[in-house]
């Protein structure tokens, strides 16, 4: 079991990730993590935001490990334009 699936059980890990909601073409709305390339969609944003976290959490789950491995040599940046 990756080192962050048994954190995340023992409730010793807290992450925030970057989740964009938009609504598309047939009413629903879309929720997406580009850094983890999670995507889930609903009737409305609630649900979105509802099903994209059940998204991530089964992928940090699975993944997590390399997940974060991934992560780990991002830096955000804030830019004004």
């Amino acid at each position: 079991m990756a080192l962050v699936s048994q954190l995340m059980e023992q409730e010793m890990v807290d992450l925030t990730v970057l989740v964009v909601v938009e609504p598309i073409d047939n009413g629903e709305y879309l929720a997406y993590c580009d850094d983890l390339h999670v995507v889930a969609s609903g009737a409305d944003e609630a649900e979105a935001l509802a099903n994209i976290k059940t998204a991530l959490s089964a992928a940090l789950h699975e993944y997590g490990d390399e997940a974060l491995a991934d992560l780990a040599h991002r830096k955000v940046v804030a830019v004004d334009v």
